[in-house]
């Protein structure tokens, strides 16, 4: 999850977060599996697959995810706090208009057959690992900067542990701000558009059905683009219609914004 940039100062500043994610973990011979994923991680020319390991096995590396003890909370602030503070001084030293903050929410599906393993489902024709996962970027620099799991034990939906991510993002940090927050179709719902409003995300682009119900009894199929519209749902809110048609299984599927 680290994006290192070639110019020396972001080369200095990873180098320290690298050594503080470093001190976090005592015995010497998890330090040396660390640093050989990373460098896979990083690696521009090979895949990354844990087999593309070249001092260290598949094997070494599984046992290092799943068993070795380290303060995981602290690695994420660890992490978090340099990305943020990336992303303020790319901000500082750009040339020109200020760039919006875009934060981007959406559902990514990790595929699995193995049996046993945890937080399994099927979810959208997807039986594997669910992840809510939190995109931020100014420019052309961007972090996933944190992600919730979609546990089918959890009485949670996509829409709740997004509404978590956003309460945990430092909003305030970034007064002064234009600030985007994307959203894709499946975790359109009034209830999430009013409470992403009350958490100070006010500018707003999501993804919806095209059989939504408009305050006229239209619906947003009918809509031309660019068009000012309400929805049955939100009376008084002032939405605009955008969309896009892209090629699906040999046909042509219209997929709608609102902002």
């Amino acid at each position: 999850m680290l994006v290192v940039n070639k110019s020396p100062s972001h080369l200095q500043h990873s180098a320290i977060l690298l050594e503080e994610l470093k001190g976090k973990i005592k015995e010497e011979h998890h330090v040396e599996t660390f640093e050989n994923i990373l460098a896979l991680f990083l690696s521009v020319n090979l895949r990354c697959i844990l087999r593309n390991l070249v001092e260290k096995s598949k094997s070494t590396a599984s046992r290092w995810f799943n068993q070795a003890k380290f303060d995981e909370g602290a690695w994420w602030r660890c992490i978090q706090e340099w990305q943020i503070a990336r992303l303020k001084i790319f901000e500082q030293h750009k040339v020109g208009r200020k760039s919006h903050l875009l934060i981007r929410i959406d559902l990514t599906s990790i595929q699995k057959t193995g049996k046993g393993l945890p937080y399994l489902r099927v979810f959208n024709g997807v039986h594997g690992i669910h992840l809510v996962v939190m995109h931020v970027c100014i420019g052309r620099l961007s972090f996933p900067l944190a992600y919730q799991i979609y546990d089918p034990k959890n009485s949670s939906t996509p829409i709740d542990l997004a509404l978590e991510l956003l309460r945990e993002f430092p909003l305030k940090s970034f007064v002064g701000w234009t600030k985007w927050l994307l959203i894709d179709s499946g975790f359109y719902s009034a209830d999430f558009m009013d409470k992403a409003a009350c958490l100070g995300y006010t500018n707003l682009s999501i993804g919806a059905r095209d059989n939504l119900v408009l305050s006229d009894g239209r619906r947003l199929r009918d809509c031309r683009q660019g068009e000012r519209i309400e929805l049955e749902s939100h009376p008084g809110k002032a939405l605009f219609v955008a969309y896009i048609d892209l090629p699906r299984n040999n046909t042509i599927k219209r997929c709608f914004v609102l902002c």
